[in-house]
């Protein structure tokens, strides 16, 4: 790579961070994931909250993980150690929702058998008792990876020079799951049209309120 087209890298990479400095939109709402905080505000459902609640509860607990073992067997299913989410490495999310999904009705039928007055026991009976619980674990599942797989900012070394590139692969990805593959071929992503519902694939929602891209691209 030339010293020019290094440089210019380097200026498009500090507009990117400047522009975001001075917009009022959080990162999340730039990179477009209003859709998932809607979910979470509809459904009033959160993954972390549960698998922090699941991963503390048995943390540490030699008794509880044998009441648990005996209700996987009791549902012919092995018994997998419940794993911890961490809020700030987040690509743990994905494997602990996994791990519940994978012990899900030995869990279940664990909070319901059992009569504990502790907050996060009640939270989990509460939770492990709406039938709905199960469909948003799958749905949350099914989306994750799509997040998993931008693992920049999960590396030890310093990594900033990668992050311009990384994003704007990040935005075509996600684009990919509602536009059109038209839309997307030999298109630069600030050309890309997709506020136009014709280049939406169908059973999305109209997306043309959306933040421009030229805000996170440019």
């Amino acid at each position: 790579m030339s010293d020019k087209k290094k440089k210019k890298q380097q200026r498009d990479l500090l507009s990117f961070w400047a522009k975001l400095a001075r917009s009022e939109e959080t990162v999340e709402e730039a990179l477009d994931l209003s859709a998932g905080l809607g979910f979470l505000e509809v459904c009033g459902f959160d993954p972390e909250d549960l698998t922090v609640d699941v991963g503390y509860w048995f943390k540490g607990s030699t008794n509880r993980k044998g009441y648990l073992t005996e209700f996987c067997e009791l549902h012919g299913s092995e018994y997998l150690e419940i794993l911890m989410h961490v809020s700030i490495p987040w690509l743990t999310l994905e494997r602990c929702l996994t791990r519940i999904l994978q012990q899900y009705e030995p869990l279940a039928s664990y909070f319901k058998s059992s009569d504990e007055k502790q907050p996060r026991f009640r939270r989990l009976l509460e939770a492990f008792s709406n039938p709905m619980t199960e469909v948003y674990l799958l749905f949350y599942q099914a989306t994750l990876p799509v997040f998993s797989t931008f693992s920049l900012l999960q590396r030890e070394k310093s990594s900033i020079f990668l992050l311009h590139d990384e994003i704007r692969s990040f935005i075509r990805k996600l684009l990919s799951k509602f536009l059109k593959p038209a839309a997307l071929q030999h298109q630069e992503l600030h050309d890309i049209l997709y506020k136009d519902p014709s280049n939406q694939l169908p059973g999305f929602l109209n997306f043309s309120h959306t933040t421009d891209l030229t805000s996170v691209t440019n």
